[in-house]
């Protein structure tokens, strides 16, 4: 990579830093075609498009970076969220999937917990019941802080009141 494209990705990081996701688009557009091809150059254009919440954009760019870096757990888990906020659940069970098989198999393993956690959140969108309990439950065996999440995050919304989503909530899974 050049010095006029090293400069377009340090400005870029720099937007993404200051919350400015259509600012680094720019900086990333005016990259070379050498730049364009570099993991990088994707992974920074699938966070600014992240940033700018579309989503849509973001897919190729994930894709392209973990075609470069398949073992990346965060990028599967972007793509997840973009498959999630795109309502393809099936896709973001997929992504979700792989990265907790990468986390099992000790890539990233300290990420087992939440990965997991992300994968009942996905089926819980996808009205998965029983195997939103089942993950949520490897989450909350592996680690009982996400437990406070589970008050806040809205995947799991329509489970709130449900009593067996109340009970591993509450730390005892009803039989």
């Amino acid at each position: 990579m050049d010095k006029q494209d090293r400069r377009r990705i340090e400005e870029a990081e720099g937007f993404l830093e200051l919350d400015l996701p259509q600012r680094a688009l720019v900086a990333l557009q005016a990259a070379s075609t050498a730049a364009k091809g570099t993991f990088e150059w994707h992974d920074l254009t699938a966070k600014a498009y992240l940033g700018a919440e579309k989503y849509a954009d973001a897919v190729p760019e994930l894709f392209a970076a973990l075609d470069l870096n398949p073992n990346a757990v965060p990028l599967l888990l972007a793509l997840a969220t973009c498959f999630k906020k795109t309502q393809q659940y099936a896709r973001a069970i997929e992504a979700t999937r792989n990265a907790e098989r990468l986390c099992r198999r000790g890539s990233n393993a300290d990420s087992h917990a939440s990965v997991s956690f992300g994968l009942a959140g996905c089926f819980a969108l996808a009205r998965r019941k029983g195997d939103m309990l089942h993950w949520l439950e490897r989450a909350l065996t592996e680690d009982g802080r996400l437990r406070r999440n589970l008050l806040t995050d809205p995947d799991f919304d329509e489970y709130r009141s449900d009593a067996d989503f109340v009970a591993l909530l509450q730390g005892a899974r009803s039989p």
